[in-house]
């Protein structure tokens, strides 16, 4: 968990120096403000794409999920009528 908190902490730290030269880097003009909000684009990227890489947190499967829910009703159902 360190090792994951520490990469994503990394990576939003890149980003933002990269956006952060970038934006020195260019001249005032009609561009920098298209550029700024590409840049702003990547940070919320970098910000959000360690949350949607871990695929184990939306693994879901469905007939397992169908399974427990039905017998939980069937023995809800069975728990009332006695």
């Amino acid at each position: 968990m360190i090792n994951f908190l520490g990469k994503w902490i990394e990576g939003i730290a890149i980003a933002v120096i990269v956006a952060s030269i970038f934006e020195m880097i260019l001249p005032d003009g009609n561009i920098k403000k298209y550029v700024k909000i590409v840049l702003g684009i990547y940070i919320i990227f970098s910000i959000i794409s360690p949350f949607v890489d871990r695929k184990e947190l939306y693994n879901l499967n469905i007939s397992k999920e169908i399974d427990t829910y039905s017998n939980n009703i069937v023995s809800n159902e069975t728990n009332s009528n006695r």
